[in-house]
């Protein structure tokens, strides 16, 4: 039997949005999801890190390399390519923060 699908954490819906224009970095998220929120969300590292790590092993986002002669922060960005149904719930999320 198959289990009923979960919606987004706010968390989830926040750093997928943060994401969705291009790559950034755990801070430059962090300032994004207060941004798109109007400062009415605020995640802090660890919230943020665990997210990021449970959407890695989730392959709905990537984490990417930085330049050789750049710092040693960590960026993330979401998959070129994204399945339907991750697009969907992304709209569904959308929708419903509106």
């Amino acid at each position: 039997m198959k289990e009923p699908e979960q919606p987004l954490t706010p968390a989830v819906f926040y750093i997928l949005l943060a994401l969705a224009p291009g790559r950034k970095h755990g801070y430059g998220i962090m300032r994004e999801t207060r941004r798109l929120s109007d400062d009415t969300f605020r995640m802090g590292p660890a919230t943020l890190y665990t997210t990021i790590q449970r959407l890695l092993e989730l392959s709905m986002i990537e984490e990417i390399a930085g330049p050789a002669d750049a710092d040693s922060r960590r960026r993330s960005s979401k998959p070129e390519r994204c399945t339907s149904r991750q697009r969907g719930r992304e709209d569904e999320g959308l929708h419903q923060a509106e």
